[in-house]
């Protein structure tokens, strides 16, 4: 068979099997559950920052160890996926991570809080996992459709600033979010592994080893593609971790107040997404790369600019949180 019939071959496969959207339907909702568990430390955090009288850097360390950890991942994650299938390696991604997200509530020290969010990191790099696994169900022509839609996934975060305010006021204690992740997490993986399917066939075949798959690295342009993914998702991952804060902190907003107008931020975000790789398939990656990033930078010049008749002028008064847990904790 010539190279071209087996293309063709690969695409009716692909575009005849029945599976794909489910398998779509199921990882997406899967990584939005993960994504809202580790953009968790955004509200979380805010009690803690009280609780252990951290400072804005130790609250930031606390805020950005999942996000470090959960990136460094992706890149093993992603090897493991081509090697053993993505079904698998995202079911036990998630697994691996409700034990960690459950012992939050039984920390009591910074140093406990980090090594936690480390591992708590994981949930991040299933978008590594999540990634090719959708995309391999898809004809070409229809993959960045599909990553897309599963990339709206990021709309997690939105989900967090939702929830979690809400079970902390209920509650009257931010104990009550770590339990209730660790079994949303729990009850998703399960899910996800009865609605998704395994293919043999998507598996890279006879696949090369980790010192060749790391060659990439010498290529000039992964590393300036790292540095544009850097600045547009690390930005919004920045924002959306640090905002809730802010805005408790620098206008005295009730938490759910601040987590509502930071949700303003993270819901359209994770969205445009799916938006964003169909502008790419249509018109280009590179030319919707250039817009989007001259288009973030003039928002963030306007942003920047601070008038004495539009600027908020700071509270004097500033919100408290009455919150039922334990007593003031050691960061030691």
């Amino acid at each position: 068979m010539t190279a071209a019939g087996k293309f063709q071959a690969t695409h009716d496969v692909s575009t005849a099997d029945p599976r794909a959207w489910r398998v779509l339907w199921s990882s997406t909702f899967a990584f939005t559950i993960c994504f809202a568990i580790w953009m968790m430390f955004a509200i979380l955090g805010i009690p803690l920052k009280t609780q252990l009288g951290l400072s804005d850097t130790e609250f930031g360390l606390i805020a950005a160890t999942p996000v470090l950890s959960g990136s460094l991942a992706r890149v093993p994650l992603g090897i493991c996926t081509d090697r053993f299938g993505g079904r698998i390696v995202f079911f036990l991604t998630m697994l691996a991570t409700v034990i960690p997200v459950w012992m939050l509530t039984y920390a009591t020290q910074f140093w406990q809080f980090i090594a936690l969010g480390l591992l708590v990191g994981l949930s991040g790099a299933s978008f590594s996992v999540g990634t090719p696994y959708v995309a391999r169900w898809f004809p070409k022509d229809r993959q960045g459709l599909a990553m897309g839609i599963f990339g709206a996934g990021n709309a997690g975060s939105a989900l967090t600033k939702f929830v979690a305010p809400i079970l902390i006021v209920t509650a009257g204690t931010w104990m009550i979010v770590p339990k209730v992740y660790a079994i949303a997490m729990l009850v998703t993986a399960i899910l996800f592994w009865m609605t998704s399917a395994s293919n043999p066939a998507h598996r890279v075949a006879n696949p090369p080893s980790f010192a060749s798959q790391l060659a990439v690295m010498k290529d000039r342009r992964a590393w300036r593609y790292s540095q544009y993914y850097s600045v547009v998702f690390g930005g919004y991952v920045g924002l959306a971790l640090w905002l809730p804060h802010y805005y408790v902190n620098h206008y005295g907003f009730h938490i759910e107040q601040a987590a509502l107008l930071a949700a303003c931020f993270s819901l359209p975000g994770g969205v445009l997404r799916a938006i964003g790789v169909w502008l790419s398939d249509r018109f280009g990656a590179q030319k919707t790369t250039w817009i989007v990033m001259w288009t973030v930078l003039t928002c963030f010049s306007f942003s920047a600019i601070r008038t004495r008749a539009s600027s908020f002028s700071r509270p004097t008064v500033r919100s408290r949180f009455t919150l039922r847990s334990r007593p003031r904790c050691s960061r030691s």
